[in-house]
């Protein structure tokens, strides 16, 4: 499995995995000749066969600009699109979710211009968000994993994040802590 680029793909990727998905991360498309470099490639797919869905995800670090973003995003999903990898998705059933995830997301008019945008150049539906938005859902996820893994284990102590989900068990850690390192704090003054 190639290897992601920075921790925020991780983390979506740890959190996808943790929910029961088949994550791939850096997903070629399309190798051909470009200004860029020849490769356009989808930062993660991850699938739940059981559910029959698939999350098509783009991750941003920065704010690149709006237009140049749009266009490559664009040129990304339809590729991405037309590629044997959605073809196979589509002839097993499985609905493809596509979804735009900045660590800063841009204002609230810039989201709906991109998203907008997007579907008129793909005809495709994009969610755009950032990722502070995603924070308590894979919170609650953790939680859960936790409360269901204790309850099979009839164990009352204990994490049971699996230890190949680092950023996942670092996030747990500092939820367990938090309680403590606000009394510590408190008590410090």
């Amino acid at each position: 499995m190639p290897y992601v680029r920075t921790w925020s793909e991780e983390l979506l990727t740890e959190w996808y995995t943790l929910r029961n998905y088949l994550v791939k991360t850096n997903v070629p498309v399309r190798v051909s000749v470009t200004k860029k470099g020849g490769r356009y490639e989808i930062d993660l797919i991850a699938i739940n066969y059981e559910r029959k869905e698939a999350d098509v995800v783009e991750v941003k670090v920065g704010v690149p600009k709006l237009m140049d973003l749009i266009s490559s995003l664009s040129t990304k999903i339809n590729i991405f699109k037309e590629s044997d990898i959605a073809k196979q998705l589509e002839s097993q059933g499985i609905r493809m979710k596509y979804k735009l995830i900045f660590l800063y997301a841009p204002s609230t008019r810039s989201r709906r211009i991109i998203a907008d945008e997007i579907k008129g150049r793909t005809n495709i539906t994009i969610e755009v968000l950032e990722l502070s938005e995603l924070l308590p859902s894979i919170i609650a996820d953790i939680k859960r994993w936790r409360r269901e893994s204790r309850e099979m284990l009839k164990s009352k102590r204990g994490s049971m994040i699996p230890e190949s989900l680092y950023l996942l068990k670092l996030l747990e850690y500092i939820i367990s802590i938090r309680r403590k390192a606000r009394e510590n704090i408190i008590k410090s003054f």
